[in-house]
């Protein structure tokens, strides 16, 4: 899944440069405020046909505010709008756009999700039939 990899590099790149320290998603003390945690994995994969698949990418970003005030969260909300929507994300030469953001106000965090697609080739093997891809599966029955 080196793309995935790729837009969770390109989002953790993109906050960074817009002042965010941004700590591993797992990190749960230890940080300094403002904060922000990037997961990225892939939510939904498309068989397009049997040599290309669509994978959409759900990126979550939590952000931890300084004071922890619905105030600051608004204004989180509408840092991250600039940075994300509507723009481009280069990852690794491909550049898809973010056409929606979503915010959901926790306690002390704002998450902010969005989804990325892309189109990758599939495993196929043109030399590995049906039959055999079955009878590798291992299923026991009667």
């Amino acid at each position: 899944m080196k793309t995935i990899i790729d837009i969770h590099r390109a989002v953790v790149m993109m906050l960074e440069g817009n002042g965010l320290m941004v700590y591993p998603w797992n990190q749960q003390d230890g940080f300094e405020k403002p904060a922000a945690f990037v997961n990225v994995f892939p939510s939904k994969f498309h068989l397009e046909n049997k040599f290309t698949e669509t994978v959409t990418a759900s990126v979550v970003i939590e952000v931890v505010s300084k004071t922890e005030t619905w105030e600051e969260q608004v204004a989180t909300s509408q840092r991250l709008k600039d940075l994300f929507f509507g723009k481009t994300i280069n990852i690794d030469g491909r550049h898809p756009t973010i056409y929606d953001l979503e915010f959901e106000p926790e306690k002390s965090s704002l998450f902010c999700t969005f989804s990325i697609e892309f189109t990758q080739k599939t495993d196929y093997d043109p030399n590995v039939g049906y039959s055999d891809v079955m009878e590798n599966l291992g299923i026991g029955g009667y």
